[in-house]
């Protein structure tokens, strides 16, 4: 095989694993903004609100656990830098 046919293989794989990840972030979240909202839901139901409420919620959470990780990890990269 050639260098640049190695090159291009890994690209090419490179490509792949990004396509995967991105698709694997996608499932995470739809589940995580179900679970939220499952677990919202009898909150909301007890406190006599609109269950509409609880997918919002649950959106809510996602976005704030993704801020929190994103914080976390630059703080992360930032502490480990030499």
């Amino acid at each position: 095989m050639s260098e640049a046919d190695r090159k291009r293989q890994e690209k090419a794989e490179e490509n792949l694993g990004k396509a995967v990840m991105g698709i694997a972030w996608i499932f995470f979240a739809i589940k995580f903004i179900v679970i939220a909202s499952v677990i919202a839901l009898p909150v909301v139901w007890l406190l006599h609100k609109p269950l509409w409420i609880a997918p919002i919620i649950g959106v809510v959470l996602y976005i704030l656990w993704r801020v929190v990780w994103r914080a976390f990890w630059r703080f992360v990269t930032w502490s480990t830098r030499d």
